[in-house]
């Protein structure tokens, strides 16, 4: 049950998640392009569907677990006959096992699967031990009243409270006990959830996630396995792979320009593009950045990847490492560019020195051998 509870309060912080993604993107003026669905599929944990069960579908855990507590079912009748497994749960996990097994979120507990049965939560895959799961959920009220008004109570209090198992009466043993309109504690539980649950969706939440760096607080020491459990644990992981699902980065317009202005082909738009940032009118920084995304796309980045809103640029996490790799490799071919024509240059500014040094000397050893030239006989 306080996995269940963690289960629910993990999918209300996905919910309000996916309430400040839908926000933003309102205000940003994305269109609906199946871009909040996604988000809203992924703020369903499926071990809630496999606990609460579905409409129209298998009833779930609880609902398994309390139609047998209602029926006042033994734990022990089951696989093996009732003195076989006595309060050992066969019969319970034989029949979640037979009610649940094809969901997602359920798993097998293999040789212990006669008395156990697994759940795929989000913090990872938990095992229950299914003995007296019946019998400890078939009373929502705590038992030293019960066995209080069993005691002292009238003679009709002690009449309905014997039927509930009161310590103060003995049990019935003649016939099974029947609470078919009952509150179990499972039932009860899931009101007090809902209830508050309810409470919370009704105020804006800011959830503050608290990590120890290690477990001996001792400092300048970081466990990684220590930190990976606590992310795991406390929903952080689960909160990346909803965002993950929608545009998962964000970059002002002016700073998206400024950084990617180099993918534009045209020497004259590029040109135009890095002058925008300065610009004070925001349309002609929302063209430069559509120009960008327009050579993006021609390039073979898929166009849903990236969008321009108002006041910042989406982006998937294929679309920005494609960026950067198409940043990085232009800016490879620039640099080698503008090496190779150094190079030529300095090669060639040494080549001209070198003739002109050469002209110079030719030019002066003829200058030096004229004057000394015997001059021609005449015929």
């Amino acid at each position: 049950l306080i996995n269940y509870c963690n289960e629910r309060l993990q999918q209300l912080f996905n919910r309000q998640v996916f309430t400040l993604e839908a926000e933003e993107y309102a205000a940003e003026g994305l269109d609906e392009d199946g871009q909040w669905g996604r988000l809203m599929a992924a703020c369903r944990l499926p071990a809630l569907s496999l606990l609460e069960g579905e409409p129209g579908a298998a009833p779930g855990v609880f609902g398994v677990i309390n139609d047998r507590s209602r029926c006042g079912f033994d734990d022990g009748a089951g696989r093996g006959g009732a003195g076989g497994t006595g309060g050992q749960g066969a019969a319970l996990a034989d029949a979640v096992a037979t009610s649940c097994s094809r969901h997602a979120a359920f798993c097998r507990a293999g040789k212990e699967a006669g008395r156990m049965f697994g759940v795929r939560h989000f913090a990872g895959e938990v095992f229950y031990e299914t003995a007296h799961f019946v019998r400890k959920n078939a009373s929502a009220s705590r038992p030293d009243i019960i066995a209080f008004l069993c005691s002292h109570g009238s003679s009709q209090l002690q009449e309905v409270f014997a039927e509930e198992g009161g310590q103060g009466q003995p049990p019935d043993k003649t016939r099974r006990p029947r609470k078919l309109f009952g509150r179990t504690l499972i039932s009860v539980l899931q009101q007090e959830v809902n209830e508050l649950c309810a409470a919370l969706e009704k105020r804006s939440c800011r959830h503050v996630r608290c990590l120890r760096p290690n477990d001996e607080q001792a400092p300048l020491l970081f466990d990684d396995t220590a930190m990976l459990r606590q992310c795991r644990y406390s929903g952080l992981l689960e909160a990346t792979r909803i965002r993950r699902h929608g545009f998962a980065h964000r970059r002002p317009l002016r700073a998206f320009v400024g950084r990617y202005a180099l993918l534009l082909r045209d020497s004259a738009a590029r040109a135009a593009a890095r002058l925008a940032p300065k610009a004070e009118d925001v349309q002609e920084v929302v063209g430069a950045c559509s120009a960008i995304a327009e050579a993006a796309d021609a390039a073979g980045m898929p166009s849903e990847a990236m969008r321009v809103g108002r006041t910042k640029v989406f982006l998937h996490e294929p679309a920005l490492a494609w960026l950067e790799s198409a940043r990085v490799q232009l800016a490879s071919q620039r640099i080698a560019a503008a090496a190779k024509g150094l190079s030529a240059r300095r090669w060639l500014r040494r080549a001209r020195e070198g003739a002109i040094r050469l002209q110079r000397l030719a030019r002066g050893a003829s200058a030096r051998w004229l004057p000394r030239r015997p001059p021609l006989r005449g015929g």
